[in-house]
């Protein structure tokens, strides 16, 4: 594995990791892989026209100051689809990626298994993440656009799934905030926590008698990337950075 000529080359393809003018970290010796998978339906550019997912990883990128690197996208077969069989009411972030008791456990086993044989015949680092994007405006409760989960199954593997709403002009965050989670999740000897979060998860009551809930794991800053509700934001502190370069996703690579 090896950089040549400002590009990655791997067994798979080779990909551009990015623009010298985004400005990451000058730590040119690692670096995070991500891989896309899109569903049949899910949208493949922003509502402006440009590639989706780059477009996703430069912000990624512009926000975490990190060399992640976003391999070509893998569109799923008809005949994959087809096995994996996924219905809007199988994307959840209340349960565990893989669970034997889950209903939709059957599905998301269809999905690593895809991601353990690109990992074998692809060269797909284990420890790159996978963004599946799926054809629903939202997740089963109707609400949830976007979710990471870190260090599942085994051999381990990193997944997000976004959903369509993730793709509209109010949520340009949305991948960014769900790679920060990924980030947090996989530092050794470290929780899942957020630097900028709370010590304790905290309710807030709104004014409708509906519940805000701040957990660990998010921000408390409101304009930061991860606040709950990332939106557009692209507010972030050097304690995160610092924390999210300590990823095991990072990767080192000869020079």
């Amino acid at each position: 594995m090896q950089i040549s000529n400002g590009y990655l080359d791997t067994g798979y393809k080779a990909t551009r990791i990015a623009d010298p003018s985004e400005n990451l970290r000058e730590d040119s010796n690692s670096f995070g892989g991500v891989i896309a998978y899109f569903f049949h339906g899910a949208a493949k550019t922003k509502p402006d026209g440009s590639d989706r997912f780059r477009t996703d990883m430069i912000k990624a990128r512009e926000i975490w100051k990190l060399p992640l690197v976003e391999m070509n996208p893998i569109e799923l077969t008809q005949q994959e689809a087809n096995v994996i069989n996924l219905q809007q009411e199988d994307v959840d972030c209340s349960s565990p990626f893989l669970n034997d008791e889950g209903p939709n456990n059957h599905v998301r086993e269809e999905m690593a298994k895809k991601r353990y044989w690109d990992y074998v015949n692809l060269d797909l680092f284990g420890n790159w993440i996978s963004v599946w994007y799926v054809p629903f405006s939202t997740f089963s409760d109707g609400t949830t656009i976007g979710c990471a989960y870190p260090n599942t199954g085994n051999p381990v593997f990193h997944y997000i799934v976004m959903s369509e709403n993730s793709n509209n002009s109010n949520n340009q965050s949305a991948l960014a905030h769900e790679i920060g989670h990924i980030l947090f999740g996989t530092v050794s000897g470290q929780d899942n926590s957020d630097p900028t979060g709370p010590s304790t998860t905290i309710f807030i009551q709104n004014d409708d008698g509906t519940t805000f809930t701040i957990e660990q794991k998010h921000s408390l800053k409101t304009d930061n990337v991860m606040y709950p509700i990332a939106g557009n934001n692209t507010g972030i502190e050097s304690s995160q950075r610092e924390k999210a370069a300590k990823s095991r996703i990072l990767t080192s690579i000869t020079p």
